[in-house]
């Protein structure tokens, strides 16, 4: 019988070998740096035309992907967050309506803007929000809804819209962990009012740090461009007037690695959706992994959420399934599924928002939740049939059903 990684044996899987696939640079990225180099143009304030250097190319090849009008390139996802309520004109005392199980960056930039961020719970089948519970926390003061694509799962937008609509709301689309999800054949991200992305090092579209902003708007492209950017440069958005602004530029070399990496995101994201549908055929009915919306398109899967369901699983807790993963070499962890106003933030600091209760978000961060990291999807599928059987093995051995 195998020793168990958690009680001192060989871990199943090697973690330098799933640490390699990701971000698995290649010569592309190497050239595209090497280019920048050579240019001398190692600022975008230094471009001769706003929309021709690498930041502005990338903009229109990533705005052809997406199929929007208006893309910008900025530092991070956070920021793109805080451009986007900027731009729709967020206020203090104004309440915007954001999902309880998220990173906290998401909600950050409300506070900041000294908003006030209502909680909505989540939907337990696929632990992104639940449009039932946005539409419970309207009031006369909220003007608008933030929603995450968590996991890269898209949200039920057909219900966020329609709360949306008949409450004359503006909907931002955190994209974070969603590049390249498609809902009903859109791209997530241009389905609301403005979509925010984040290309940081472990996300789909990678440079390391970076982000965007995406819209069909032209008046808001301009907005946010002027909120980002302190004066007006030759090809850039049209903007009505200068903001106070930030520094929220992306540097040429994030924005050449974007360019050499793009081109393969869609191949990526196939391997990853083949890999999740194998290990969703192998797993027994311990531990589930959530199923998209129906009128999910594609997933792009940022990381795989799983629910340990407790009638199955004899008397496994999940804090010792996870435990017991991450000794065997599987990168699960909770994926943000603890809600953002128990976080040392939200406790450690006098911030105004509203919580009208999140059971189904709490229950999920408490006892069932958990998510696997995409990189690991990204690998044989020998790999999804030594998984499932690892988690066999964990649930029915009865070697790590140890108190808490």
């Amino acid at each position: 019988m195998r020793t168990l990684a958690v009680d001192g044996g060989a871990p199943a899987f090697d973690t330098e070998k799933t640490k390699v696939l990701w971000p698995a640079p290649t010569d592309a990225e190497t050239a595209a740096l090497q280019r920048v180099l050579d240019s001398g143009v190692w600022t975008r304030s230094r471009d001769a035309n706003w929309s021709e250097g690498e930041a502005g190319q990338f903009e229109r090849e990533f705005g052809a992907y997406l199929g929007c009008n208006h893309v910008t390139a900025v530092t991070n996802g956070t920021v793109a967050i805080e451009l986007a309520l900027s731009a729709l004109g967020v206020e203090p005392g104004d309440e915007v309506i954001v999902p309880a199980s998220t990173f906290f960056a998401t909600v950050s930039p409300v506070v900041r803007m000294r908003a006030i961020p209502v909680f909505a719970d989540i939907d337990p089948l696929t632990y992104t929000v639940s449009p039932d519970s946005i539409a419970e926390r309207v009031t006369d003061r909220t003007v608008g809804v933030l929603v995450v694509h968590l996991s890269g799962v898209p949200v039920n937008l057909d219900a966020v819209v329609s709360v949306c609509a008949r409450d004359s709301l503006f909907l931002v689309e955190d994209c974070a962990q969603a590049a390249g999800s498609q809902w009903r054949g859109r791209q997530v991200g241009t389905v609301g009012d403005v979509g925010t992305f984040s290309f940081h090092h472990e996300k789909q579209l990678t440079c390391g740090e970076g982000g965007a902003v995406a819209t069909d708007d032209a008046r808001l492209a301009g907005r946010m461009y002027a909120f980002h950017h302190g004066f007006w440069m030759p090809g850039a958005p049209e903007q009505e007037c200068h903001e106070i602004s930030t520094n929220a530029r992306l540097t040429p070399f994030q924005a050449a690695i974007l360019r050499a990496r793009l081109p393969r995101l869609d191949d990526e994201i196939d391997r990853r959706q083949r890999n999740v549908a194998l290990l969703r055929e192998l797993l027994g009915p311990a531990v589930v992994p959530v199923r998209p919306p129906a009128e999910t398109t594609r997933w792009s899967v940022y990381s795989v959420p799983l629910r340990l369901d407790h009638e199955h699983a004899e008397g496994l807790s999940r804090d010792r399934l996870v435990r017991a993963l991450r000794a065997e070499g599987v990168s699960a962890h909770e994926g943000h599924l603890d809600p953002v106003y128990r976080r040392p933030m939200f406790r450690d600091n006098p911030i105004q928002y509203r919580n009208d209760g999140c059971p189904a978000a709490e229950h999920a961060a408490d006892r069932t939740g958990f998510v696997i990291s995409q990189r690991m999807f990204l690998g044989p599928d020998t790999w999804m049939y030594r998984l499932a059987e690892l988690i066999e093995e964990l649930v029915t051995s009865g070697r790590c059903h140890a108190e808490e």
